[in-house]
């Protein structure tokens, strides 16, 4: 398993474990940044069952200015 694909998987793991102790709600996210790099994996929110979000579930999202398309899980999309 390389770097990336363990921080997605901790980040799961980690959106999964705060919902079970009521820590993020309907509505909340979990994010991290990929060290060295302008990459981020970001949760999803807006009424997401967390109980069940898994690695291939989370956004992937670009720091770096771009013009990517819209975001969907999997995908990259930069923030300007």
């Amino acid at each position: 398993m390389n770097d990336e694909a363990l921080l997605r998987e901790k980040a799961a793991t980690l959106t999964r474990m705060l919902n079970f102790q009521g820590t993020i709600g309907m509505f909340g996210h979990v994010s991290v940044r990929v060290p060295g790099t302008d990459k981020c994996f970001i949760s999803p929110g807006a009424s997401t069952d967390k109980t069940v979000v898994r690695p291939e579930h989370m956004f992937v999202y670009s720091t770096a200015p771009s013009s990517a398309p819209a975001c969907r899980p999997g995908t990259t999309r930069a923030w300007s």
